[in-house]
């Protein structure tokens, strides 16, 4: 893509040495850096049942979130050049004091191909109806992880609800640019559909004029280049503004922890489950106001699966928690890799609801069902 004009630009107004491959959007890479530590666990396969396997995309894209999880992890180091991808990451962790907590990953499908991309972004949403910036974005080529493109603040990115890349570029008062892009099926390379920029002329370098140009050529003078009123300039970026979506993004908190969690049945945020979730089986144990909806997941084989809700929370003298129990669901057995959609209320200190189950020893088991309220988990915590 020809952008050289508009990457002098942005280069001068960020003194970035380091991130002057980082503007194009068309960039290859075919290998990913080398990870300087493997995971230890085996991410679980939460998107193949006995009968439908599909491919689990965390565990394609498991080097990916390791290399920047692993980076984040380390902390800035201004003497080191930040890699390739991770301009905005890298921002992102100056700007917040527990950076695991406030970036993390997710796999959604962006382009419509039912095959999703990895995205990395920011966990914090503080309205409803904020849009998520994309730090970063990789894809499948041939069924191999491909860098797509990064951002940060000075240019943004952000996904359309009709399956668009939109971004924004700043360079101070005088230019600036919007840009609506695609990502075709088994590519790397980004397609523009509309670009508009801003810039000044030889004979007038105090006015900002604005022009508009099909294939991201920030150039007045180039042949499809046309000039358009501010008017038109603002109509596109108000539009686009309405299509921008909020996207969840998985914590790299959480998704340690999770690494280390050896549980037999396991819960997570439907949300972060990464998969479809429509045909999962559904019990709706709390219908209030202030429902979650969670994920439970057989990583062993279990027999006597129950939910159970909890009434009457007290804490005894010692210090144990005692519950009026009520049996709402049971199923006979919870076999590996089966799923079970529930929706359920948090208490603030006693859990509202548990469940409990019998693993292959014959061991039993009965856990709360909590929120952690610190990095966006959820998880089980022994009874009694």
């Amino acid at each position: 893509m020809k952008i050289r004009l508009f990457i002098a630009l942005l280069l001068s107004a960020l003194l970035l040495s380091s991130c002057a491959s980082s503007i194009t959007v068309n960039t290859d890479k075919n290998e990913q850096k080398d990870v300087t530590e493997s995971l230890d666990k085996e991410i679980h396969d939460t998107t193949s049942s006995e009968n439908n396997a599909s491919p689990d995309y965390k565990e394609i894209y498991k080097d990916i979130i390791t290399e920047y999880h692993e980076y984040v992890k380390s902390g800035i180091d201004n003497d080191t050049d930040v890699p390739e991808g991770m301009t905005g990451i890298a921002e992102s962790m100056r700007n917040h004091d527990y950076p695991e907590e406030a970036l993390g990953f997710s796999i959604k499908d962006i382009n419509g191909d039912a095959i999703p991309e990895l995205l990395f972004g920011e966990t914090y949403v503080y309205q409803a109806d904020t849009s998520s910036q994309i730090l970063a974005l990789y894809t499948l080529v041939d069924g191999e992880p491909q860098f797509v493109f990064e951002s940060w603040s000075r240019y943004r990115f952000y996904i359309t609800n009709d399956n668009k890349i939109y971004t924004e570029g700043f360079s101070g008062a005088l230019f600036s640019s919007v840009e609506l892009i695609t990502l075709p099926q088994n590519s790397s390379k980004l397609e523009y559909v509309e670009c508009y920029f801003t810039d000044i002329k030889e004979d007038d370098t105090e006015n900002v004029y604005y022009f508009s140009n099909p294939t991201g050529e920030f150039d007045q003078s180039a042949e499809d280049t046309v000039e358009i009123t501010s008017e038109e300039y603002q109509s596109f970026t108000e539009l686009m503004g309405s299509k921008l979506i909020s996207i969840d993004f998985f914590p790299f908190t959480y998704y340690e922890s999770s690494l280390n969690n050896t549980d037999n049945v396991r819960v997570q945020y439907e949300k972060y489950t990464f998969c479809d979730t429509d045909d999962i089986e559904f019990f709706e144990a709390y219908t209030g106001e202030y429902s979650n909806s969670l994920i439970l997941t057989a990583y062993e084989n279990v027999t006597d699966l129950k939910i159970i809700k909890l009434n009457e929370g007290t804490i005894t003298d010692n210090g144990t928690a005692v519950f009026d129990e009520e049996i709402i669901y049971s199923k006979e057995e919870f076999k590996k890799d089966d799923m079970l959609k529930i929706t359920v209320s948090f208490g603030e200190i006693l859990p509202h609801y548990a469940i409990s189950y019998i693993d292959s020893n014959g061991s039993e088991f009965k856990k709360g069902i909590y929120d952690s309220m610190m990095d966006g988990s959820v998880y089980l915590a022994q009874l009694y």
